[in-house]
């Protein structure tokens, strides 16, 4: 994410929105979450737990479906982009969630840490890398202003 918004200011600044604390908190909601927290605050709790595991991750636990196609997808960057580019004041913050999930499911992609359900195992690593690129593609649209 670093990277492509750092190519999208180099080749035009001008055009890309202003990135701030949103973008920064976005980017690890929807990537890392705050893996550290466990290490930090002693005894695991539920909260805890769910702050610390990136969105797919999450809300993969939450709903008791591993590899659930619809979380480990480009869908919800797509519909928070969908519900809220609206609001100007959200375009960083959603450009930085697409971007946590993009680099979630890339990684995801390469390191093969996740079945993903109903989808053959031969087109798990597919699926995700192409819903990486989408998801980042998603991110790019919306930091650019209009």
């Amino acid at each position: 994410a670093l990277l492509g918004v750092a190519r999208l200011r180099r080749r035009g600044g001008a055009g890309v929105e202003p990135l701030g604390l949103g973008f920064v908190l976005a980017l690890v909601a929807g990537s890392s979450g705050l893996f550290v927290l466990p290490f930090v605050v002693p005894g695991v709790h539920a909260a805890v737990t769910a702050a610390s595991s990136g969105f797919a991750q999450t809300m993969s636990d939450a709903l008791g479906v591993p590899g659930n196609p619809l979380v480990w997808s480009a869908i919800a960057p797509l519909g928070l982009i969908v519900l809220l580019y609206g609001v100007a004041r959200l375009r960083p913050a959603l450009a930085g969630f697409a971007y946590g999930v993009a680099g979630t499911l890339l990684f995801a992609a390469i390191a093969g840490t996740v079945d993903v359900s109903f989808v053959p195992d031969v087109l798990d690593r597919a699926w995700l890398a192409t819903h990486a690129g989408i998801a980042a593609l998603f991110g790019t649209a919306v930091i650019h202003r209009r």
